[in-house]
């Protein structure tokens, strides 16, 4: 009953449905008896096409705007460059078919059942009708690149189906004798819904793509008016694949559907035993880690999301299998990054055009995956930050910087350059040195220098974008400069411009921090390193007043003291400038205490971002608190996270939350259980890992440790568990016994 999600009833709508995927191909389950629904994308189905945007200049803009702010004229800082230094929107997401199966039996049945099993990678469903027990199996195979059903009846004859396919793309559809194809031209241009225009969506030379399917029964098949039938079978395998013409970021789309790649990959699995090759496949990363909060049950996930009052321990055990079963199914080696919403999107104008927004949540999407060993799932992110140190040397240049960045918005032809309309948001070309940096903490988990070899120039374009974006205006200094999305009152006026905004400098410092870290391994350019330590030396310190960090260099008063970034606060988390040592930690603290009192960390993000800051601070009380109110208010009833609306990062960030509420590396210390809820009163953690490859299993009962083995380590360690402090030795496996711990609690 543990790793596993359980529904009473079929999906009301789309965003209840059951996520399946391949991380490349993503389908939204419905569940449905009699009218099943399916919905289907693929992640490189976006509108758009190549651009470099090699004309886009503002370096000349520039001046004008540092000139505005350095006289105090903040207010028309941002209006000039919410005229002259913005860009345009990214190109969106896009559903690629919808497949519906309508059943031949009665509408009346019972016994239904519906069962997503987190640690396999299957979904089942189950019910009985007119005396037949039914059964449909989805899975969505890496190995085999394809999506399958398998659907049979208890009694001979008794399944008879037909199935139809649709696409809210242009598209035509051809049928086969046992199949049906779709062939369909995607948008060269998707407005975001929030952009008033008379032509939302525009078609031209844009991406081909192909989706087919394929049925083998023992019954009787056959295709009319675009429809597929089945009649008299007692088994059915459907297959299901699509690709697009897609070939890189940078090249121009194939202009034919590849319709041939569709249909060999179908026809290569019809017979194929694809199941026990998917369920290898999906267990060889989901049994990498482990997690448990005591007994589970068969509650259906709905029931315990709506009733819960008081943190629910095996809710929040099944929403950590369900973060790292969202990983494996939406991001594997050779796949797109996620974005927004993963990997599924129903709609032609989703939400913020379920882009990669790179101001917060594209990152909290990568955060966990090192530590629950999900280290291959970093890939797609390693490939998207590598693309955007091409394309974002435009935005680099535009700057009149050296080097590479990226703003706040990209997509898949990895769009550099800053976003329409307002600089509050669209103008942040932090988005470089921050995606950097967890490129160096994903080094840091697998101590791999040969991935070092790989990342050194990204790195190095980056690094020397800060340097350049930096100037000396009497002490070290960026502008003009935002905090994601927020704003302050200047003299009376909404503003979001004005200079070095603390996170600005946090992730500066942090990636400079990072340079010397790889430098001292690599030791490939002496003179750089000298003149990063020079500037990282006499960057400013954080701004603090009354005891909080401020999120401006200027003491300016608030527009939104709950805004939902916290960003000022990322030295803490999940930057490295600030720990439970730091001098700074309490005012991080304060601050995050104060945001929350102002009606911060209310969206799903924001408060799984909440999570993983009071984990770090280790306030156990806070971290409670905020879990109750995630999984009280930011949960949709299938257990995605709803912003709202339904945006994944907040599965991913909570996933983070846990592992480091349950232990944490800091420098040359490990603390086991820092900030673990009085309410999770026992429980165990096997195959988390730790910053310079180490990996740990916990077990706990009453709040105190009673197992603990620690694996990888080649120099001392101070471990601190049950109120004490032992010294690890560099011994390759280490273990402490329920005997051990009492021994050394009572010293």
């Amino acid at each position: 009953m543990r790793k596993k999600i359980y529904f009473e009833e079929g999906a009301p709508r789309w965003e209840e449905a059951c996520p399946l995927g391949n991380g490349r191909l993503g389908a939204m389950v419905y569940g449905r008896v009699k009218h099943e629904v399916i919905q289907f994308n693929e992640d490189t189905l976006w509108s758009g096409k190549p651009n470099m945007r090699e004309s886009f200049d503002t370096s000349q803009a520039l001046l004008e705007a540092r000139r505005l702010i350095d006289e105090n004229h903040l207010r028309q800082a941002q209006l000039f460059m919410n005229k002259n230094m913005l860009g345009e929107y990214s190109e969106s997401y896009l559903p690629m078919s919808l497949m519906t199966l309508s059943f031949n039996h009665p509408s009346s049945y019972e016994d239904y059942e519906r069962v997503l099993d987190l640690d396999k990678g299957v979904l089942d469903m189950t019910y009985t009708s007119d005396k037949t027990t039914y059964k449909r199996k989805y899975y969505c195979s890496k190995v085999d690149d394809v999506f399958i059903i398998d659907l049979s009846a208890s009694r001979r004859d008794r399944l008879s189906f037909i199935v139809e396919l649709d696409s809210l793309l242009r598209h035509e559809i051809k049928e086969n004798y046992e199949s049906l194809l779709i062939l369909g031209e995607v948008p060269i241009q998707v407005y975001p819904a929030h952009h008033e225009t008379d032509s939302p969506v525009e078609y031209g030379d844009g991406m081909k793509f192909s989706f087919g399917i394929k049925v083998l029964t023992d019954g009787v098949v056959s295709t009319n008016n675009q429809r597929l039938f089945v009649q008299s079978a007692t088994q059915a395998k459907i297959v299901l694949t699509g690709y697009t013409s897609f070939i890189d970021a940078f090249t121009k789309p194939a202009s034919i559907a590849p319709v041939e790649k569709t249909l060999e990959t179908i026809d290569r699995c019809m017979k194929a035993d694809s199941l026990s090759v998917h369920i290898k496949d999906f267990t060889e990363l989901s049994r990498k880690s482990d997690l448990s909060f005591g007994e589970a049950d068969r509650t259906p996930i709905k029931e315990r999301i709506e009733s819960h009052t008081s943190l629910d321990p095996v809710l929040l055990e099944t929403l950590f299998h369900y973060g790292k079963y969202l990983a494996i199914s939406a991001s594997r080696k050779g796949t797109q990054a996620t974005n927004l919403q993963g990997i599924w999107n129903s709609m032609i104008q989703p939400p913020w055009s379920s882009n990669y927004t790179l101001n917060i949540n594209t990152e909290m999407n990568y955060w966990p995956l090192d530590a629950v060993g999900l280290e291959t799932c970093f890939e797609p992110f390693v490939s998207l930050v590598k693309d955007l140190s091409i394309t974002g040397k435009v935005a680099a240049k535009a700057l009149a910087c050296s080097g590479w960045t990226v703003h706040h918005n990209s997509d898949l032809w990895k769009k550099a350059i800053p976003a329409a309309k307002s600089a509050s948001y669209g103008f942040w070309p932090m988005g470089g040195p921050w995606m950097t940096s967890l490129l160096v903490d994903h080094y840091r988990y697998n101590q791999n220098q040969n991935f070092l070899e790989e990342i050194y120039d990204v790195l190095i374009g980056s690094v020397n974008f800060c340097l350049d974006w930096l100037y000396d205006d009497g002490g070290w200094t960026t502008s003009p400069s935002t905090s994601p999305e927020n704003s302050f009152l200047h003299k009376g006026e909404s503003c979001a411009v004005s200079k070095s905004s603390t996170m600005d400098m946090v992730i500066i410092w942090q990636l400079f921090n990072d340079f010397l870290e790889i430098e001292h391994i690599l030791n490939r350019n002496i003179s750089l390193k000298e003149r990063v330590a020079d500037v990282l030396s006499n960057l400013p310190d954080y701004p603090i007043k009354d005891d909080l960090i401020m999120e401006w260099s200027r003491d300016f008063k608030e527009k939104d003291p709950g805004h939902r970034h916290l960003s000022h606060l990322c030295g803490l988390y999940p930057g490295h400038r600030v720990n439970v040592h730091h001098s700074t930690v309490e005012a991080h603290m304060n601050s995050l205490k104060t945001r929350i009192k102002h009606g911060g960390c209310q969206t799903s993000w924001s408060c799984a971002w909440g999570i993983a800051l009071a984990a770090r601070g280790h306030d156990k009380v806070l971290v409670e608190e905020l879990l109750n109110q995630f999984t009280r208010k930011s949960l949709i009833n299938n257990g995605l996270s709803s912003h709202p609306p339904f945006q994944i990062d907040g599965n991913f960030g909570l996933l983070a939350g846990m592992v480091e509420m349950i232990v944490q590396k800091i420098d040359d210390e490990i603390h086991v259980l820092p900030a673990l809820p009085e309410s999770i009163k026992e429980g165990y953690v096997k195959g988390i890992r730790l910053r310079e490859n180490l990996e740990i299993d916990i077990r706990w009962k009453k709040g105190m440790v009673e197992y603990l083995e620690l694996k990888g380590v080649k120099k001392p360690y101070k471990l601190y568990v049950n109120h004490t402090v032992i010294l690890v030795e560099n011994d390759e496996r280490f273990i402490l016994e329920a005997d051990d711990l009492r021994k050394s609690t009572k010293r």
